[in-house]
């Protein structure tokens, strides 16, 4: 869960699985200058820098509301290993809010980010477990992360 009073806000958590399928949608969903980078990247760190790639655009288009009816590949996000950030939207109409792009802890063979539109903000994470009956309690053990700006 991300919450946010800068502006609108998306998230995104994926587990990191399926060795073949980064090759496979890489085509589809990433940029050439991200495809080069992960080309860059050892075997064993495709799959990783993939999903690193795909949670970041994911958030940022959850953020933005336009979900997966904008192609993926449109946006070029920054390399796995560099601070999230978005670098370039081709086809992108004007006038927008500024992207700010976060990576996220998300726990061992998981990776996340989120995204806040609109003014810089300072990512906090918390702890908080859901309750069972529509409230959140905080903390827990095994709670469900979430940032807030």
């Amino acid at each position: 869960m991300a919450l946010s009073l800068a502006g609108p806000v998306g998230v995104d958590v994926e587990e990191v699985a399926g060795e073949g399928k980064a090759a496979e949608l890489s085509a589809f969903a990433l940029s050439a200058v991200e495809r080069a980078e992960l080309e860059r990247l050892s075997a064993g760190e495709r799959t990783r820098g993939f999903i690193r790639y795909w949670a970041r655009k994911e958030a940022v288009l959850k953020a933005t509301g336009d979900g997966l009816m904008v192609e993926p590949a449109l946006l070029t996000v920054s390399a796995p290993d560099a601070p999230a950030a978005l670098l370039e939207w081709r086809e992108r109409a004007e006038p927008h809010l500024p992207v700010r792009l976060h990576d996220l802890d998300a726990g061992d063979g998981y990776r996340a980010a989120v995204a806040v539109l609109g003014p810089e903000c300072r990512v906090v994470r918390h702890e908080a477990g859901y309750g069972g009956d529509g409230t959140l309690r905080h903390p827990r053990r095994g709670a469900v992360t979430s940032a807030r700006c």
